[in-house]
């Protein structure tokens, strides 16, 4: 009774609502515009991308939200294929960012988006899918879905949970016990996460599995590709700190910092990447440079024919990030000032300290880094300021710190194995 009530609440009213304010706020927002783009024509298109994968078994269906979510289960996805190597993944996105950076993974058979989460559209997805479980990837939780695939006993499991009770659990614990309720297991990043009062324990399977994230900045770390030699040579013995994924809230803080260290450490260089590098973006980080009197230049127009002499290099180009982590001796990860920080295990898994604005419960492995004294929330400009005049004086206490932080994802991998033989257990009770 319960279960109707929530679910006719949804259909009825939040799912109507959340399909207006999306078509209204297309023409204000383009991601959101294409993302409707996007799903123009998605079951004729899936129709004929199901046909390559007929008679392979069994059937993964991983769904991500967006691009984070998809780099975190780009292990799983590849331990699958090893282990399953007649089956075929099928790989789902709510968000384009996700949808437009997998096209070049192979390991997925099938990529698409996730249809608008009507009964119907939920119906038709899984009749043409045909999945023989469906594994969600962190929070992106859609109801019909889940609840078609219930009623036709195909398993569904959530991992990567790393959710905290917020007031609307406390609130809606009826809602929340219907929604999480439709998962068979749900697969946990910590003991802490588990120990929650949460509504739906006692009628979910439980199991602490870890973090596929670590696996994942592992393998990136091992198959990163070699950073060119004009940047190595321009570091040249230099200590360099990285200042990665930062946003004008970051570099309010970060600046008058570098102003003063640069004026008392000459063996000094930092790379800048921010976490948008517009053109707009990067002159105005360039403006903010000249009136701090330091040097700089950007990675792609200033080091093809020569190496600048430079204090600063702006990265200007995406995707390289995770490689550039593996220069340096101190890093600031971005986005602690704003809705939250951005992944402090890609440069945790070069043995670095790492650093990141106040906003970061939103990241339980900055809080871990902080625990081990491998890292630290900074959230003024002066603070800052004596943290890296510290490190840059005791390069001692700099290189314990990064060991601190290595050993902190050494001993966290191994997630992905413990879920795969998970879902083998699961496939074979399907069976």
């Amino acid at each position: 009774m319960i279960e109707k009530f929530w679910y006719g609440l949804y259909n009825l009213f939040f799912l109507p609502l959340l399909r207006m304010s999306a078509f209204c706020f297309q023409w204000f927002f383009p991601k959101i515009r294409k993302g409707i783009q996007g799903r123009r024509n998605l079951f004729q298109k899936l129709e004929t991308d199901i046909q390559r994968i007929a008679g392979q078994s069994p059937r993964i269906w991983i769904h991500n939200s967006s691009l984070g979510e998809f780099e975190q289960a780009k292990p799983l996805i590849m331990e699958l294929k090893k282990r399953f190597p007649h089956g075929a993944i099928i790989v789902s996105f709510f968000s384009p960012s996700g949808f437009d950076h997998a096209g070049s993974f192979s390991h997925a058979d099938v990529i698409c988006y996730l249809p608008v989460d009507t009964i119907r559209n939920a119906s038709r997805f899984v009749d043409l899918v045909k999945p023989d479980i469906l594994i969600v990837i962190r929070h992106d939780i859609w109801p019909n879905h889940l609840r078609v695939l219930k009623k036709r006993g195909i398993p569904a499991i959530l991992i990567n949970f790393s959710m905290r009770p917020r007031g609307y659990f406390r609130w809606f614990p009826g809602a929340i016990r219907t929604l999480f309720g439709q998962f068979n297991a749900i697969f946990t990043v910590s003991p802490e996460v588990e120990a929650f009062p949460w509504p739906f324990q006692k009628t979910t399977k439980w199991m602490v599995c870890g973090d596929t994230r670590y696996d994942q900045v592992i393998q990136r770390a091992k198959a990163r590709a070699p950073v060119g030699t004009p940047l190595k040579s321009w570091i040249n013995k230099r200590v360099c700190l990285i200042f990665g994924s930062t946003w004008a809230k970051d570099e309010a803080v970060i600046f008058p910092p570098l102003k003063r260290l640069f004026s008392v450490h000459s063996n000094l260089c930092v790379i800048l990447a921010p976490h948008e590098p517009t053109e707009s973006h990067l002159r105005q980080i360039e403006k903010i440079c000249r009136k701090a009197n330091l040097s700089s230049s950007r990675l792609s127009r200033d080091f093809e024919n020569t190496i600048p002499a430079s204090q600063i290099c702006i990265v200007d180009r995406v995707g390289i990030l995770a490689g550039l982590y593996a220069l340096a001796d101190v890093a600031w990860v971005g986005g602690g000032f704003g809705r939250g920080v951005h992944s402090v295990l890609e440069p945790a898994v070069f043995g670095i300290p790492v650093f990141f604005g106040p906003h970061c419960k939103n990241a339980l492995e900055a809080l871990q880094l902080e625990k081990r004294n491998a890292g630290k929330r900074i959230s003024d400009a002066e603070t800052l300021y004596h943290t890296l005049e510290f490190l840059l004086s005791h390069p001692k206490e700099r290189k314990r710190m990064g060991k601190n932080a290595l050993d902190l994802v050494q001993e966290n991998a191994g997630a992905t194995g413990r879920i795969v033989s998970a879902i083998e257990t699961f496939l074979n009770a399907h069976d």
